[in-house]
């Protein structure tokens, strides 16, 4: 099954050096699992009629991000509903696998099993990619308020954002997701971003699948001693097993404060002041820590 992913040149000098290096590496872990990775690119979008009206729409989508970087995660589902596959996966580049292969997902449109966060591998069909982006292209300009995120600004001033993956989360939420098919086994989705991830990771109470909290760096460092190292060895575990799916960009600062007594010294920086590519943390930690 073919998995697509879209990069487009963001960044100049050593930062764009980095963005490759995570493409390829992406290339050659999903290559190992029995997939066949193709990264497109803005040259692979026809700008024809239904392009221009695609992006006339999501121009006007209010966002707190970079706009053209925004622009890019948009018109990346317009190019991948125009390939040519009955069924395909798609995902961000800096989606790293470890042991996910084309047989668990089965021949239909499957979703990672999520709680109110972007998922990160969907597996569409033709129909349900059109979906997808006829709810991008028809229905979030006129419903911002409740696909998209408010903010409160010097007290009593409301911005606006939205973006592919606060679309995602609301349709997922509200069930109105194209796909209905959940993969619930076989991923173990790493801790930092479900508000129940950290809580699954040590004995604890049943969590809260309603709630909205994320994991921060604080949570972990205020653990006691005990369910640091029961929290570690079942990362660990689940790495060593081939169920992490994922060591994304987002997660790079989390790993790297879980495992900061086990880095060197210029990988637990705080996250603004780490200039480390995450493929190098990525690379370390599986050798050095994990033993993979």
């Amino acid at each position: 099954m073919n998995i697509y992913s879209f990069h487009h040149k963001l960044y100049n000098s050593i930062h764009h050096i980095k963005e490759i290096q995570i493409v390829e590496k992406w290339k050659e872990s999903w290559s190992r699992y029995g997939w066949n990775p193709i990264v497109l690119g803005m040259d692979d979008i026809v700008k024809d009629e239904l392009y221009y009206n695609f992006l006339n729409v999501v121009k006007k989508f209010p966002t707190t991000n970079t706009v053209l970087y925004e622009l890019i995660c948009w018109l990346r589902w317009f190019c991948w509903s125009r390939v040519d596959d009955d069924l395909f996966a798609c995902g961000d580049y800096d989606v790293i696998n470890y042991g996910f292969t084309p047989e668990m997902v089965g021949n239909e449109p499957t979703l990672q099993q999520e709680f109110y966060f972007v998922p990160d591998c969907v597996v569409h069909s033709k129909e349900t990619i059109f979906k997808f982006v006829n709810i991008i292209e028809n229905k979030v300009l006129d419903n911002i308020d409740k696909y998209g995120y408010n903010y409160i600004v010097d007290g009593n001033r409301i911005i606006y954002h939205i973006s592919d993956m606060s679309l995602t989360e609301k349709l997922i939420h509200y069930k109105e997701f194209p796909i209905k098919k959940y993969l619930k086994e076989g991923i173990f989705r790493e801790i930092y971003t479900l508000s129940t991830g950290l809580q699954s990771l040590y004995p604890r109470e049943q969590p809260d699948l309603n709630a909205e909290w994320v994991w921060t760096e604080d949570v972990f460092q205020n653990l006691k001693d005990s369910e640091k190292k029961h929290c570690k060895s079942k990362i660990k575990k689940y790495w060593k097993s081939g169920n992490i799916l994922h060591y994304s960009n987002a997660a790079n600062h989390y790993f790297a404060d879980i495992f900061k007594d086990e880095l060197p010294k210029d990988f637990v920086k705080t996250p603004l002041d780490r200039k480390i590519n995450k493929c190098d943390i990525l690379e370390y930690i599986e050798k050095e820590i994990i033993g993979v």
